[in-house]
């Protein structure tokens, strides 16, 4: 039933977002997003076996491990790599094909090192730091 619903209202956005009259319709679209397409996608895809799949896979757990280190070390990067291309150790343009491979590559390799090495590293060691001082507690992993 409630599938139905959201299944009917994602139509129906759709619908309104194709008719010639939007603009009239729907001064603000973010609202329109917020409060009529996102719930009825987020009721759609609740469930949803292809997707429980696709986000259990190695490679989605790998980015969602390492994705609060890539939010950590996206300044220092960026201003790095300004840095360098300023000085000019790295000819590269920013609108180039080159830079955003370079970014990339450098991104996701800082990011995963400091994830493996700080992250999950640390919280090994304070786990086992924790249950040699306190014993292993029941119901509570490290």
């Amino acid at each position: 039933m409630l599938r139905g619903l959201a299944l009917a209202g994602f139509c129906l956005a759709v619908g309104i977002r194709a008719c010639p009259w939007y603009e009239a319709l729907i001064h603000r679209p973010y609202q329109f997003y917020a409060l009529i397409v996102f719930p009825c996608l987020i009721v759609l895809l609740y469930d949803c076996r292809w997707l429980n799949r696709l986000c259990s896979t190695k490679g989605i757990k790998w980015l969602g491990n390492i994705s609060f280190s890539m939010y950590l070390w996206n300044f220092p990067i960026c201003i790095s790599m300004h840095l360098l291309i300023v000085t000019g150790v790295l000819p590269l343009r920013v609108t180039s094909w080159g830079f955003f491979v370079l970014f990339a590559a450098v991104h996701f390799l800082v990011a995963g090192l400091s994830w493996r090495y700080l992250d999950a590293g640390l919280s090994r060691r304070l786990g086992k730091l924790v249950e040699d001082k306190f014993g292993r507690q029941e119901g509570v992993r490290a």
